[in-house]
Formats: C-alpha cells, sequence, structure tokens
C-alpha cells in the first residue's frame, strides 16, 4: 500500500475513533509531527507499522489486489519499495520481487500458435 493511502487509512481511524493526532502519536511513541507526516502521504517507516495497527485496531497489509507474493513479504521494506513504483507495470515489478527474493521468475505466458 502506499504511504499516501496509508496515510488516508490512519487519519479515518483515527479520526473514527475521535483521537486527536497528538494522542495517537503519545499512544505509538512518536512526535505528533510523525502523525501528521504520515496522514499527509510522507515516508511511513514500516517500523511503526505494528503498533499503529493495535492502537487503531486496522491492518496496513489490507489492499484489494495484492499479489500473494507481495503480500507474504510486506513486513519487507525493499519488496514494498519495488511495489510501490507505479511507473513500471506490475508484471515487472512482481519479477523484480520474485529475483530479489530468490525465487524463480514468474513463468512467462505461452503464447498461442
Amino acid at each position: 500500500m502506499a504511504d499516501r493511502d496509508i496515510g488516508t487509512l490512519i487519519r479515518k481511524r483515527r479520526q473514527a475513533l475521535g483521537l486527536r493526532q497528538h494522542e495517537l502519536a503519545a499512544r505509538v511513541g512518536v512526535d505528533r509531527s510523525a502523525v501528521s507526516n504520515w496522514e499527509r502521504g510522507h515516508h511511513f517507516p514500516l517500523r511503526y507499522q505494528g503498533r499503529i495497527e493495535e492502537v487503531l485496531g486496522i491492518s496496513l497489509d489490507e489492499e484489494p489486489g495484492l499479489p500473494d507474493l507481495v503480500a507474504a513479504h510486506a513486513s519487507d521494506e525493499r519488496v514494498m519499495e519495488i511495489w510501490r513504483l507505479e511507473t513500471i507495470p506490475p508484471d515487472t515489478r512482481l519479477a523484480m520481487i520474485s529475483v530479489m527474493l530468490g525465487r524463480e521468475a514468474i513463468p512467462r505466458r505461452r503464447e498461442s500458435r
């Protein structure tokens, strides 16, 4: 999930729970400015993901259509950085991730003759 999408999800859930940014920040153990940055779509460090999910009662990994390989390694920042490269086609990103993880490249589709 892109940082901007995570930020929107965090903001909406925080507001639904009636929490202010500084209250969420205190529960997570960061400054209010960090929460503000996340909610505006600025870099979201994955090291805070578990705590945010716990405090807000949500999952930040759930994204419809996220390929199984990416979802299985969503906690790996390298995988997510590659997946967020939206200028590269999804099949190519998935192949890059597969190679990075040391797996065989995704089988190519058979061409019909």
